[in-house]
């Protein structure tokens, strides 16, 4: 009778292991799961709709998943009205190139908001600072970021100069030295071009 006992008390303890808690009281929209499927600790199973709240699902480019964490703020202009967000989980599975970050409004939900509704957030990593911004181009594969090809004041030719790059995101990357404001630049590859010091432009 002690055996019994022991193996039902092991027995209760692994179902009790076994079983998933909702974290909120919900309606249960979706549970993308399969028999014999192996989940692993933070991986997301479902989702629950709180049907009188809502939250933000954003996908961040997977460049940023060391520097995403709960807390950081978050703002979007909806109806002319602009709102603040916050990180509330940050999901780091890399898919497809991107990553999920899950935000709470602050301050309120916005009264026309839908769910499925598409947002543009502003999120903000770290304090603003000014930077001297370069779009990103074919040169960027070319040079590593280490230098460009600059055109002179009067459009004649563009010559090869050393710049510092530091942060950069999918559009646009921070150049520290090397270029002043209002100087163009070729942008382009520069895989045909990448030998020569200075080109002539031809107008």
């Amino acid at each position: 009778m002690s055996n019994m006992q022991d193996n039902l008390t092991l027995s209760v303890n692994s179902y009790e292991i076994l079983l998933v808690r909702a974290p909120v009281a919900g309606q249960l929209t979706s549970l993308p799961v399969e028999i014999g499927e192996s989940k692993i600790r933070g991986q997301r199973l479902g989702q629950i709709d709180v049907i009188d709240k809502y939250k933000i699902v954003a996908q961040v480019d997977e460049y940023y998943v060391t520097r995403v964490a709960p807390g950081q703020s978050a703002r979007f202009t909806l109806a002319g009205q602009q709102f603040q967000a916050s990180v509330l989980k940050v999901y780091p599975e890399i898919i497809e190139g991107t990553f999920t970050v899950d935000l709470i409004f602050e301050g309120g939900t916005p009264d026309n908001i839908r769910r499925g509704q598409t947002l543009q957030l502003d999120l903000t990593l770290g304090n603003p600072v000014e930077s001297l911004l370069l779009p990103l181009g074919g040169f960027i594969q070319d040079t590593g970021g280490n230098w460009v090809f600059v055109v002179d004041a009067e459009s004649n030719y563009a010559a090869r100069r050393n710049i510092v790059t530091g942060r950069r995101n999918n559009r646009f990357v921070e150049v520290r030295e090397g270029l002043s404001v209002g100087e163009s630049v070729i942008t382009s590859a520069y895989s045909q071009i990448g030998d020569v010091e200075r080109i002539e432009l031809v107008q």
